[in-house]
Order: C-alpha cells, then structure tokens, then sequence
C-alpha cells in the first residue's frame, strides 16, 4: 500500500503538495483542504519517505482540541506549499495547506502623494496666549 502511495505522488505536479488519493488518483494540487481515507500512522510513513533526507522538510507531531496532529513544513525552492497540518480523525486524516504564493516584478516609479497629512489648528484662546507671551518676552526695536 504504501509503494501505491509513493506512486500517486511521484506524478503529482511539481512543487505541489503530494496528497495520496483513495483508490490512486492524485487529487487537485490546487486545493488548501484535503480529507483523505488513510490513517495519521499511515500517511506519516508516506510523507517519511516521500521527503526522506531533505533537511529543508520538517516533522512536527502534536496535538490540538481536535486530536493527534502532524505538521510538515518546507523551506524547499519551487515549492508551491509551505506547512501542511495533518488532523487525525481515526480512520482517515484532513490535510490542511498553506499555500506559497509568488508575484513577478513588479516596476513602480512616480511621486505618490504622502498617505496622510496631519493639520493642526489652533484655537483663537491659544492664538491669544501666544500673542501675550511674544509681547512680554520679546525683545521690543523701535
């Protein structure tokens, strides 16, 4: 079983998440949700050695309220998935992941207008106040 798994992932689309379908079909790259009828146990081993050797895919186990959880994450270039959580649900696993994506260049130039302007007014009783100080600290010329 698990050499029929290695099999659908090695025709999965490159850089894209190798998720192992039911009856050995590769299901959609494209997706960020997966619910898959394998156990966490069994999926474990298959991502062991789908990734086996490369020190840029780690394994993280844990848990949350949900249950038994494995987290994978990747630092590998060209990949188009970044962390993957795997959620045990008994018989079968979800597979939440975290897609990567990638913008050309873009060329920006121009003189944009600052984003904010700050006014401050003051009021007629401060005016008058300034007024009485100038007067009394200034130095008067005739």
């Amino acid at each position: 079983m698990l050499s029929a798994l290695l099999a659908v992932a090695l025709t999965s689309a490159p850089g894209a998440f190798p998720v192992p379908g039911d009856k050995g079909q590769v299901l959609d790259a494209r997706a960020v949700h997966f619910h898959v009828p394998h156990g966490l146990a069994q999926l474990e081993r298959f991502y062991h050695q789908e990734f086996k050797g490369d020190a840029q895919v780690t394994f993280v186990r844990g848990s949350d309220d949900k249950g038994r959880t494995l987290t994978i994450r990747s630092k590998r270039e060209g990949e188009s998935w970044a962390k993957a959580v795997l959620h045990d649900e008994g018989v079968a696993t979800s597979i939440d992941v975290s897609p990567v994506i990638r913008m050309g260049q873009v060329d920006v130039s121009g003189t944009p207008p600052p984003v904010a302007s700050l006014v401050i007014v003051r009021s007629s009783h401060v005016e008058e106040q300034l007024d009485q100080i100038t007067e009394d600290h200034a130095p008067k010329h005739q």
